[in-house]
């Protein structure tokens, strides 16, 4: 649509015009009058669909866009791994403490050196053995909880 030079009036373009059903319906025929009814609601239909495609499309967007802003934070947050030194691990013939720069193949299969995942596994299986214990009584007959 576009506005008169006074901007008091709305005037429909030839593209809008297109938009507008044929039938008036100042006629009194009754089909002419349901024809016009029917057409009104199918296009409020079609537009409705167009802006629901419309809503979807911008959701998506700003879903990939905060997916992509998690990925970024998660990307600098392994960077900064990366540089750490863990002094746990100073003696490590293999990292001497920068466990995530360790250069061994198998390390670097795993993402981090032998040493820290070696650790990082024993603690798993030990919460792993306390977690299978929890609720039994143990040698002495006492119930062991966590």
């Amino acid at each position: 649509m576009s506005q008169s030079p006074d901007n008091s009036q709305q005037t429909l373009t030839a593209e809008d015009e297109q938009y507008i059903p044929n039938i008036d319906p100042a006629h009194e025929n009754p089909k002419e009058l349901l024809n016009y009814v029917k057409q009104v609601q199918d296009f409020e239909d079609e537009v409705q669909e167009e802006i629901d495609a419309m809503i979807e499309k911008e959701l998506e967007k700003e879903i990939m866009s905060e997916m992509e802003k998690e990925k970024n934070i998660e990307e600098e947050e392994d960077s900064e791994d990366e540089d750490k030194w863990f002094p746990d691990y100073n003696n490590c013939a293999c990292c001497h403490g920068f466990v995530y720069k360790c250069q061994g193949k198998t390390c670097m299969a795993m993402g981090q050196c032998y040493c820290k995942m070696k650790d990082d596994l024993e603690q798993e299986m030990e919460k792993c053995a306390c977690d299978k214990n929890e609720g039994e009584e143990n040698k002495n007959g006492v119930i062991v909880i966590n």
